[in-house]
This record gives structure tokens, C-alpha cells and sequence, in this order.
């Protein structure tokens, strides 16, 4: 890990911050606000359904913002549309109604591909064990590896282990349900430790929850009782409109089959994580 400090004092609340590498959090930024013309949009969250996994990973909710960013552009052009007479709700609602945007495991995937290359780490298909019904889908995985990802797969057993509170990492996985269907996954980005107790996890992750605030988003769980399941813990990444944590919701819905994960290769990744020491100020939300 870079610049690593040792949080001693506990009495004072001194705390170690682990953090994502600057590079990663960077292209995190990208989908928090993806530049279209002179806009920052907050790419919506966008799960394919319908069209093929052969077509652009832009189009089936796994593109990069480079991706995304291009092809709205593209199809705007096409309908006639000006983007650069609207503003940001306006562009993100056209993404949204063109199928435009970003699913769980499509975010996690690139960002995890992204932080895989700059660590001269090979990639996501090098590391991740993929399930092989036949030589078809593996033709498709070998050739489009992220279109053909899912939750279920980023948090499998083959490719990931079960990891204790207090030994949680920016880089884990937590494993949780949607609220409609299927499986869901956040990426941990940040962890706050209080000498060898975790106070505070952020994770960030593409919800399809949130009305009009879904999408690419961040939510932090407040540990108090760190011996205790996580969806015990404290959740703060609440949706005001319909009184609900939906990550949290998802964490509940059989619960046994969720929590965290440390994908097998995270030792090849361990060393670009950032530390540092700081002050436990929980924030309230």
C-alpha cells in the first residue's frame, strides 16, 4: 500500500483511511459525471433486456464513459437532437430513454478492468473464472468479456472469498440482490479503521433504485456493532422519496447469500491502495 501511517492514538480519533488509487477514482469520476460537450451528467442506470450482447457495450449497459459518452452523441445526431441546448437532466433523460447507461456489474466490471491494466495486472478475463456452458459462450466471453458479466459472476465463489468486517479492503465486493430481480454488487471505494476496527465503509455502485437519482451513486455504512452481520450495521445512502436504503434492501433479501467478497487476485491489486491518517468525524446524513 502507498504512504502507509499507523493509527495509534484512539483516544483522540485518529483513524487509518484506505482509499482507492487516485487513477481509479478518477475514472470513477468519469461515470459520476460524464462530460457531454460542456455538461457533466451522471450516467443513468441502464440494464439490457432486449438487445443483443453482441451489440456495442455501450448499448447493453457495460461501456466505459469514453463509450457511453460517444454513443449518445452518435444517436443524438442521428435523431436530430441537440445536445448542446440542453442541460443535464434533459441529456440524462435522453440517455435514459435510448437505452444509454450503466448496470452493476458493467460499473464494476470496467472500473475493475481499468484499475487490472494500469497495475500491469493482465485483465478482467485473465483473473475471473467464467462459467462455460459450451464453445459458443466461451467464443462470446473471449471476445466480449465485460458484455458478458454478471453480479452473480463478479461474486462467485469460484471467483471470490468470503471476507470478516474487519478485514475489508477499497477493492472488495459486496454481495447483495436487487430489489426486482437478480443479483447486485457494490465495490467498496473507501474503509475507515479505528485501530484494527472498521467505523466507516463507502461503496459506490450503479443502482437502478433512486427515481431520478439512479445510476452511478455512493453510500457509506456507519459500523456499530462490528462482531455483527453487516446489514445490521448503519446504512445511510437513503432514497428521501420512498423512505428506504434500497442497497440495504437488497442486503436483507436473503441475507446468508450476500455480504462481502475479495475476489481471488485482489493481492495483485493490494498495493496501489492508499492510506492515510485522518479524523473519525462521522458525517450524519
Amino acid at each position: 500500500m502507498k504512504n502507509p501511517k499507523s493509527a495509534t492514538n484512539k483516544s483522540n480519533g485518529v483513524c487509518t483511511e484506505y482509499k482507492l488509487p487516485s487513477y481509479v477514482e478518477s475514472f470513477i469520476k468519469q461515470y459520476e459525471g460524464l462530460r457531454i460537450f460542456d455538461v457533466r451528467v451522471p450516467v443513468p442506470y441502464y440494464r439490457n433486456v432486449k438487445r443483443s450482447h453482441s451489440d456495442l457495450r455501450s448499448l447493453v449497459g457495460k461501456g466505459s464513459p469514453d463509450e457511453i459518452a460517444l454513443e449518445t452523441r452518435i444517436i443524438a445526431q442521428l435523431k436530430g437532437v441537440d445536445l448542446q441546448k440542453m442541460g443535464k437532466e434533459q441529456i440524462r433523460q435522453f440517455m435514459s430513454e435510448h437505452g444509454l447507461g450503466i448496470d452493476c456489474s458493467g460499473f464494476v466490471a470496467q472500473v475493475l478492468d481499468y484499475w487490472i491494466h494500469h497495475a500491469h495486472a493482465g485483465s478482467l478475463l485473465s483473473n475471473l473464472d467464467y462459467p462455460y456452458r459450451n464453445l459458443l459462450s466461451h467464443i462470446k466471453v473471449r471476445l466480449r468479456p465485460i458484455s458478458n458479466i454478471s453480479a452473480n459472476i463478479l461474486t462467485s465463489d469460484k471467483n471470490t472469498d468470503r471476507v470478516h468486517l474487519n478485514e475489508v479492503m477499497p477493492g472488495d465486493l459486496i454481495r447483495t440482490k436487487g430489489v426486482k430481480r437478480g443479483d447486485h454488487v457494490l465495490l467498496v471505494s473507501k474503509v475507515l479503521k479505528k485501530g484494527h476496527k472498521v467505523v466507516e465503509i463507502e461503496y459506490v455502485n450503479s443502482n437502478e433504485q433512486y427515481g431520478d437519482q439512479n445510476g452511478v451513486r455512493r453510500g457509506r455504512i456507519e459500523i456499530t456493532s462490528p462482531d455483527e452481520p453487516l446489514e445490521t450495521q448503519n446504512w445511510k445512502d437513503w432514497d428521501s422519496k420512498a423512505n428506504k436504503c434500497w442497497t440495504l434492501e437488497g442486503m436483507k433479501n436473503n441475507a446468508d447469500d450476500n455480504g462481502l467478497r475479495r475476489l481471488k487476485f485482489f493481492d495483485k491489486l493490494r498495493n496501489d491502495i492508499i492510506s492515510e491518517e485522518c479524523h473519525s468525524n462521522l458525517r450524519k446524513k
